[in-house]
């Protein structure tokens, strides 16, 4: 099989045997795919740089068509650097990352997500996200999955949204989301710790769905 190129978010990677990974991407033109990737977690001079993930960058791979396609290159850049400093932003990036894994089939082009979500993980690395901006990613993200009925597709208010935005997920995920998690976990964070100061940006879902359900 040919060696195909594609710009690509690397959104999760699960460790297999020693060395090596299985890595979940979003490519620009392909949608989501799952490549094998042997020596994940040190630089190949063949590969280029070390799988971490969240990430952007370009890579190569070669597609089986009787089984996984493998990872063979790989270049990180743009705001990739920039979000492994921030540990809000890291945490952020990865629940993005999840939904995108949750709510986004395999191997269905999806041309508009991928810009919605490179743009969102720019963010991420860039500034301090507000409540508003992270509901319209969400809402955004099931609009561009087809989700969203004409009615809710014009939903402005934020609780409602969050409501709508719980319902659909829980129809995908019944169980709570690891970087969900995670965040909470971070956010008891002090203030010293890492400059990380706790913002709590992420709410919990299950107050703000009873908040829109009671309007």
């Amino acid at each position: 099989m040919n060696t195909l190129h594609t710009q690509a978010i690397l959104t999760s990677m699960v460790r297999y045997g020693e060395a090596e990974a299985i890595v979940r991407v979003l490519t620009q033109f392909d949608g989501r795919m799952t490549l094998f990737c042997r020596s994940a977690f040190k630089p190949s001079k063949k590969r280029g740089s070390m799988v971490q993930v969240p990430a952007r960058g370009s890579l190569a791979y070669r597609p089986n068509p009787h089984g996984m396609s493998r990872l063979l290159e790989i270049d990180l850049g743009l705001y990739t650097p920039r979000i492994s400093t921030c540990l809000r932003g890291f945490a952020l990036a990865s629940y993005a990352c999840e939904l995108v894994e949750v709510l986004v089939p395999e191997l269905e082009p999806h041309e508009d997500i991928f810009a919605l979500l490179d743009t969102f993980l720019a963010r991420c690395a860039d500034e301090e996200m507000s409540t508003e901006s992270i509901r319209r990613f969400e809402y955004d993200l099931l609009d561009a999955c087809g989700l969203l009925s004409e009615a809710e597709s014009s939903e402005t208010d934020l609780a409602r949204m969050a409501a709508i935005f719980v319902a659909h997920l829980k129809q995908h995920k019944p169980g709570p989301l690891k970087s969900l998690a995670f965040f909470k976990q971070i956010s008891g964070a002090s203030k010293t710790n890492g400059g990380f100061q706790a913002s709590g940006v992420l709410v919990d879902y299950r107050h703000e769905a009873a908040a829109g359900h009671d309007r």
